[in-house]
């Protein structure tokens, strides 16, 4: 399968896998007031693709896209 902005990185491998775990983290950008966090969580993903996965759940739990997700969540479910 060949996955435009991942033919075109330096490192495909480590896109893919960031893409992966994007998936895994689930954040989406209608949750994010705007894209700056989106963008850093982006490059903690990939900073952390192919280590170990202790270490990317303590970078991420401290991740502000991810924070301002799960908060609106919340949130939301106490509204309904």
């Amino acid at each position: 399968m060949v996955d435009g902005p991942n033919v075109l990185a330096d490192y495909p491998f480590i896109e893919r896998m960031t893409w992966f775990w994007h998936g895994h983290w689930a954040t989406s950008i209608s949750k994010v007031s705007y894209a700056l966090p989106m963008k850093i969580q982006n490059e903690t993903l990939r900073k952390h693709a192919l280590g170990n996965f202790a270490d990317m759940s303590r970078a991420m739990v401290q991740d502000g896209a991810l924070i301002s997700g799960s908060t609106a969540k919340r949130t939301s479910r106490r509204r309904q």
